[in-house]
C-alpha cells in the first residue's frame, strides 16, 4: 500500500498500474493481485488508508468554533498534502470517503455545542464544499491566472483578488468564517 501511494504521489494516478507496482516491489504481478485483488480494490484501499490518516487527529481549539475551524483547515491541508490521492478518490467516486471521518468529527463537535443535528450536517457539507472547491482550483492553478489588464468594470484590486492566487488563503478564511458565523452567531 505504501509503495502504491508513493507512485501516485510522485507520478500521478495514471502511473499506478499493477505491473508498475509489482516491478517496484520486485514481485510477480500475480502476487500483487493475490494480495490486493484488482486495481479498483487497491485504489479504494489507498483512499481508505488516507482517510484514516486524516481522521487520526484530535481537533484542537479552546471553543467549539475553534475546533470546527481546525477540522476544516486540517481537511484542506490533508487534501493538499495528498493531492494525487484526492484526485484518484474523485476519479473512482470515493471523494466522500476521503474526508468522511473528519466530517463526522466536525459535525459531532457542532452537535456537542448544541447545534441542531440537521444544521450541523448542512454546515459540514458546506465546509467540505468550500474545501473541495478551493483544493480543486489550487491543484489545477496556473502560476499566475491574471492575463492582461482588469476589465473596465473592475478596479485593479478587484481584478488581482479574482486572479492572483496569493489571495486564496484570505478567500478561504472568509468563506469558512461566513459559515462559522452562521453556525456560531455569538462568535
Amino acid at each position: 500500500m505504501a509503495e502504491a501511494i508513493r507512485i501516485v504521489e510522485s507520478e500521478g494516478p495514471a502511473a499506478l498500474t499493477m505491473r508498475q507496482l509489482s516491478a517496484r516491489l520486485g514481485v510477480n504481478p500475480n502476487t500483487v493481485y493475490w494480495h490486493v485483488g484488482n486495481r479498483e480494490s487497491l485504489l479504494s484501499a489507498m483512499v481508505a488508508q488516507k482517510a484514516e490518516e486524516i481522521a487520526g487527529v484530535q481537533l484542537k481549539g479552546s471553543t467549539p468554533r475553534a475546533r470546527v475551524a481546525d477540522g476544516v483547515h486540517r481537511a484542506r491541508a490533508a487534501i493538499a498534502k495528498s493531492a494525487s490521492v484526492a484526485i484518484l478518490a474523485f476519479e473512482i467516486g470515493a471523494e466522500h470517503q476521503l474526508v468522511r471521518p473528519l466530517a463526522v468529527a466536525i459535525a459531532s463537535e457542532m452537535e456537542a455545542a448544541g447545534v441542531d443535528g440537521i444544521d450541523a450536517g448542512v454546515a459540514t457539507v458546506s465546509f467540505l464544499a468550500v474545501v473541495s472547491g478551493f483544493t480543486t482550483v489550487e491543484m489545477r492553478r496556473p502560476e499566475r491566472a491574471a492575463d492582461g489588464l482588469a476589465p473596465d468594470a473592475l478596479s485593479e484590486g478587484a481584478w488581482r483578488g479574482l486572479t492572483d492566487f496569493d489571495h486564496h488563503d484570505a478567500a478561504f478564511h472568509m468563506a469558512i468564517n461566513a459559515i462559522l458565523d452562521a453556525v456560531f452567531p455569538s462568535g
